[in-house]
């Protein structure tokens, strides 16, 4: 189990329990759910979530993620503690962009492994630029900015 602050590792005979759920709602949007579970020697670490995105006017899209973190490790444990994220999107075939937020708690954890940084917030904004030259070998052009 990794923790913050410089914790030893003991993964040896950890067991580990993933689920992933996802259901599609409408046309081209869906939602989800996700749990990871990690338990070893009396500690451990569970991760609960739902997302989703939709889709909407042909060309626009919300994103969702929100999940908790609960951690036991020896004689500390945190309460359930938040990461989100949030995107508005634009795209068509030749510009997109959009705006995103993200937000991690300095006790999140996940000891199964998809988070690499936590105790941060974030908001910005991105942009893309497409063309599609008919040149025999390039078929297509993009350019894209980012911000945040």
């Amino acid at each position: 189990m990794e923790v913050h602050n410089g914790g030893e590792s003991r993964d040896d005979n950890a067991l580990f329990n993933i689920v992933r759920i996802k259901a599609d709602v409408f046309k081209e949007s869906y939602l989800g759910f996700c749990l990871a579970d990690k338990e070893i020697d009396g500690s451990y670490n569970r991760v609960l979530g739902v997302d989703g995105q939709f889709k909407f006017k042909d060309k626009f899209f919300f994103s969702f993620q929100a999940i908790g973190s609960k951690t036991k490790f020896d004689d500390q444990e945190t309460g359930i503690v938040p990461a989100l994220y949030a995107d508005f999107s634009y795209f068509s075939k030749y510009v997109g962009g959009g705006l995103y937020w993200m937000s991690i708690h300095p006790d999140f954890e996940a000891s199964s492994g998809f988070i690499n940084r936590v105790d941060y917030r974030t908001l910005g904004a991105y942009t893309r630029f497409r063309t599609y030259p008919e040149k025999k070998y390039l078929n297509q052009v993009s350019l894209g900015l980012s911000a945040g």
